[in-house]
Protein backbone atom coordinates (compact mmCIF):
# COMPACT_ATOMS: atom_id res chain seq x y z
CA UNK A 1 0.00 0.00 0.00
CA UNK A 2 1.59 3.16 -0.91
CA UNK A 3 0.17 6.47 1.13
CA UNK A 4 2.20 9.12 -0.04
CA UNK A 5 0.94 12.04 -2.22
CA UNK A 6 1.83 10.41 -5.34
CA UNK A 7 0.30 6.80 -4.51
CA UNK A 8 -2.68 8.77 -3.39
CA UNK A 9 -3.12 10.68 -6.24
CA UNK A 10 -2.53 7.24 -8.71
CA UNK A 11 -5.13 5.90 -6.82
CA UNK A 12 -7.60 8.63 -6.80
CA UNK A 13 -7.24 9.20 -10.29
CA UNK A 14 -9.85 8.35 -13.02
CA UNK A 15 -8.71 9.89 -15.98
CA UNK A 16 -7.25 7.67 -18.63
CA UNK A 17 -3.63 8.06 -17.40
CA UNK A 18 -1.87 10.04 -15.20
CA UNK A 19 2.02 10.99 -15.02
CA UNK A 20 3.95 12.38 -12.49
CA UNK A 21 7.26 12.70 -11.15
CA UNK A 22 8.71 11.26 -7.71
CA UNK A 23 11.98 11.03 -6.01
CA UNK A 24 12.70 7.26 -4.36
CA UNK A 25 14.21 6.64 -1.01
CA UNK A 26 17.59 5.98 -2.88
CA UNK A 27 17.37 9.87 -4.82
CA UNK A 28 16.94 8.58 -8.05
CA UNK A 29 13.97 10.19 -10.24
CA UNK A 30 11.05 8.28 -11.57
CA UNK A 31 8.20 8.59 -13.84
CA UNK A 32 5.29 7.30 -12.51
CA UNK A 33 2.63 6.06 -14.86
CA UNK A 34 -0.78 5.35 -13.97
CA UNK A 35 -4.20 4.18 -14.76
CA UNK A 36 -7.58 3.84 -13.55
CA UNK A 37 -8.49 0.38 -12.74
CA UNK A 38 -12.63 -0.75 -13.01
CA UNK A 39 -14.41 -3.46 -11.68
CA UNK A 40 -17.76 -3.75 -12.65
CA UNK A 41 -17.58 -0.08 -13.11
CA UNK A 42 -16.72 0.61 -9.84
CA UNK A 43 -13.55 2.63 -9.69
CA UNK A 44 -11.46 -0.04 -7.43
CA UNK A 45 -7.89 1.80 -7.74
CA UNK A 46 -5.03 2.47 -10.38
CA UNK A 47 -2.39 0.45 -12.09
CA UNK A 48 1.26 2.06 -11.94
CA UNK A 49 4.88 1.28 -13.70
CA UNK A 50 7.53 3.12 -12.55
CA UNK A 51 10.06 3.93 -15.20
CA UNK A 52 13.90 5.12 -13.94
CA UNK A 53 14.57 8.78 -15.68
CA UNK A 54 18.01 8.05 -15.53
CA UNK A 55 17.97 5.37 -17.14
CA UNK A 56 15.89 6.83 -20.01
CA UNK A 57 18.63 9.58 -20.53
CA UNK A 58 21.27 7.19 -20.57
CA UNK A 59 19.34 5.39 -23.10
CA UNK A 60 18.61 8.58 -25.07
CA UNK A 61 22.20 9.64 -24.63
CA UNK A 62 23.45 6.14 -25.93
CA UNK A 63 20.96 6.84 -29.16
CA UNK A 64 22.19 10.31 -30.05
CA UNK A 65 25.37 9.09 -30.24
CA UNK A 66 24.44 6.61 -32.69
CA UNK A 67 22.80 8.81 -34.81
CA UNK A 68 25.30 10.91 -34.93
CA UNK A 69 28.11 8.16 -36.06
CA UNK A 70 25.97 6.86 -38.39
CA UNK A 71 25.13 10.46 -40.10
CA UNK A 72 28.74 11.11 -40.42
CA UNK A 73 28.82 7.68 -42.16
CA UNK A 74 26.42 8.34 -44.91
CA UNK A 75 27.96 12.34 -45.13
CA UNK A 76 30.83 10.61 -46.83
Amino acid sequence: MFDDPVGLAAAKNVEPSLLQVYERDTGERMWDVSSPVHVKGKHWGGFRVGVSMQRIDARERALLGVLAATSRCSGS
